[in-house]
């Protein structure tokens, strides 16, 4: 088992040069294959070492993948300025806000939900009277484990970060997707 240990930690040496010589991860497997490595190996050297992917993510808190660019709306303002603003953003996504503090998020399921048997929506509305509410946060050095169980009890996409009562980013279930993909 050590030396298979030994030439998997080889074969990952071995990949981790070329793909700093910025070789395509196919390219490197067919001249794996064809030096005789067998392709199990080579995905063996291709995954992560699980138990270290785990310590670092039993590690990772809110602040290290949160995202500090947040859509914002205010409360007062009318439907359609969200419409727009979530048409124009690639987010999906306004945290509505009264002040500095986030009461409410809208998504496009919110305007869905208010489009009355006719197809249409009062254009007029206030985000406040169309925002899911209220929402959960998450604190900025909050375990990620912890958000993750957090978001998925409550059924939730996104959820905004506090530090010290003030919002300083949120976290999607893309930011952590992208964080447990490996490439």
């Amino acid at each position: 088992m050590v030396l298979e240990d030994r030439k998997i930690a080889q074969l990952r040496d071995y990949i981790a040069g070329c793909q700093h010589k910025g070789m395509e991860k196919q390219h490197i497997i067919d001249t794996l294959l064809k030096s005789g490595w067998s392709f199990d190996s080579i995905n063996s050297a291709f995954e992560p070492d699980i138990k270290e992917v785990k310590g670092v993510a039993e590690q990772l808190t809110a602040e290290d993948i949160m995202d500090t660019e947040i859509v914002k709306i205010a409360a007062d303002a009318q439907i359609l300025d969200a419409i727009r603003m979530l048409r124009e953003s690639d987010e999906g996504y306004a945290l509505v806000m009264e002040k500095d503090v986030p009461v409410g998020i809208i998504t496009g399921k919110d305007v869905m939900k208010n489009i009355n048997d006719e197809g249409l929506i009062n254009i007029l509305l206030p985000c406040s009277k169309v925002m899911t509410s209220p929402i959960l946060f998450a604190e900025s050095k909050e375990r990620i484990f912890d958000i993750c169980e957090k978001m998925k009890l409550n059924e939730i996409e996104r959820i905004p970060v506090l530090k010290k009562g003030k919002l300083i980013g949120i976290i999607d279930t893309s930011s952590l997707i992208n964080l447990m993909s490996y490439d």
